[in-house]
């Protein structure tokens, strides 16, 4: 890859699916970033229908778009618009729903080119706006029995905040089990992250009960609040100073092959301010080395959506490149929203996309344990949300059930691919026939 004449080193990938304003949002702020050097945006439309295309066009003409026809995922996405940029030195991606700050190229930059052998180099990721931290206790619990021991206590259905529905941008920090019918059950003790939004000072949380019970929530003000069997609403105090959240600086993964934001959810107090090395990249804001994706490639595009990059960031690895964390460089993260809001689909392609990864990864062996250990969980779900209610006399809810069922099958299915790519990636690993091939 060659830097073309008289062109930006930099090229930057926005992929965009179903979130309009929020592109044009992130779009803005990479052309208006006067304080960055320069770039060529490509966006890539992936819809639905017609997508942003069409407006980007018209009130964006220096952006350049690539419009497939077809949502081709993110790792497609990726793809494609890493091509168009085939002659530049550098490609950053930016997801659709991100905001980068004033100049935030800069630092990144500084990196890469002080150590040829790092690959990537990400910026520090933080939430969208600020948040408030809430602690909801609960007088007393009940343990629905039969198959369920779960202690809960009271049932979220819906935040508010001035008058917006907050509820898929809320964090749900501890004491909440799995999505399930209605919503996210709590425990005697949870804590919930809430939204800022200018000018509100309360929330109106929306619950359920346990059958038949009334539930008293103390929040921590001195009221105790008594909601009535069924479903209610519970007006409590955002408490203050709203803070700073860190979405991710860097990533990593786990023995069982879970992928892991650093930082994830954590309150930014300055704890990630110094730069570091990190084991992985993360796709949402990253600035990479064309000879680094040149070495290793890019996407796999059998994973469309998730775990993508973690795997990107393996393949690297196993080559010698190195990543880092420059948090001199700020995103704000309007972090799911990229999505599409389809939950369901989107905890199915993490679980299937898991066990691909190890696969390609770890091997035959640790994927076979990770496949025995996905149906020993999936059956502990299924006695759980569809076995115990029916044994209680309630409707059950199989959700977890389903979305684990489909992403066993899909898994299985692509098992001996990726298995057979992983077999591959190791006989060109360094020292075993490959090496790493020279900069570029």
């Amino acid at each position: 890859m060659t830097v073309a004449e008289g062109g930006p080193r930099i090229g930057v990938v926005v992929v965009h699916y179903g979130t309009d304003e929020l592109t044009l949002r992130c779009l803005r702020a990479l052309l208006d970033d006067a304080a960055s050097p320069p770039t060529e945006v490509v966006l890539v439309d992936n819809g639905p229908g017609a997508g942003v295309a069409p407006r980007v066009r018209t009130e964006l003409p220096g952006v350049r778009v690539i419009a497939p026809g077809r949502n081709t995922g993110f790792a497609g996405g990726c793809n494609l618009g890493i091509a168009a940029l085939s002659d530049r030195e550098l490609v950053a991606l930016v997801n659709s729903d991100a905001v980068v700050g004033a100049g935030w190229l800069t630092p990144l930059l500084r990196v890469l080119d002080d150590d040829p052998l790092v690959g990537a180099v990400v910026p520090k990721v933080v939430y969208d706006g600020q948040f408030h931290e809430l602690t909801i206790s609960a007088c007393r619990t009940w343990r629905p029995g039969r198959g369920d021991g779960r202690q809960l206590a009271w049932q979220l259905r819906r935040v508010e905040v001035g008058g917006q529905d907050v509820t898929g941008r809320c964090h749900l920090l501890h004491g909440f089990w799995e999505p399930g019918r209605g919503g996210r059950w709590a425990g005697e003790r949870a804590v919930l992250r809430i939204p800022a939004v200018e000018g509100a000072t309360n929330a109106t949380v929306v619950l359920g009960t346990p059958p038949g019970q009334a539930v008293e929530l103390d929040v921590g003000d001195g009221a105790p609040r008594r909601v009535a069997p069924g479903e209610g609403t519970c007006t409590v105090p955002l408490p203050r100073p709203a803070l700073c959240v860190v979405n991710n600086v860097g990533n990593e993964w786990r023995s069982d092959g879970y992928g892991l934001d650093r930082g994830y959810q954590e309150v930014d107090r300055g704890q990630y301010d110094e730069p570091t090395e990190v084991p992985a990249w993360c796709g949402g804001a990253v600035l990479l080395r064309a000879a680094y994706l040149h070495d290793v490639g890019t996407f796999d595009e059998r994973l469309f959506l998730y775990y993508e990059d973690l795997e990107l960031s393996r393949r690297g690895a196993a080559r010698g490149w190195r990543y880092r964390c420059e948090p001199a460089a700020v995103v704000q993260h309007r972090h799911g929203a990229s999505a599409g809001g389809d939950a369901f689909g989107s905890e199915r392609l993490k679980e299937r996309n898991r066990l691909l990864v190890v696969a390609r990864h770890d091997g035959l062996a640790a994927a076979l344990r990770q496949l025995v250990r996905f149906v020993l969980v999936t059956a502990s779900y299924l006695r759980r949300e569809m076995v115990a209610p029916i044994l209680r006399g309630a409707p059950p809810c199989g959700w977890q059930v389903t979305l684990r069922v489909q992403a066993l099958r899909s898994a299985l299915a692509g098992l001996p691919g990726m298995w057979a790519s992983g077999r591959r990636d190791r006989r060109r690993e360094p020292g075993r026939g490959g090496g790493m091939r020279p900069l570029a």
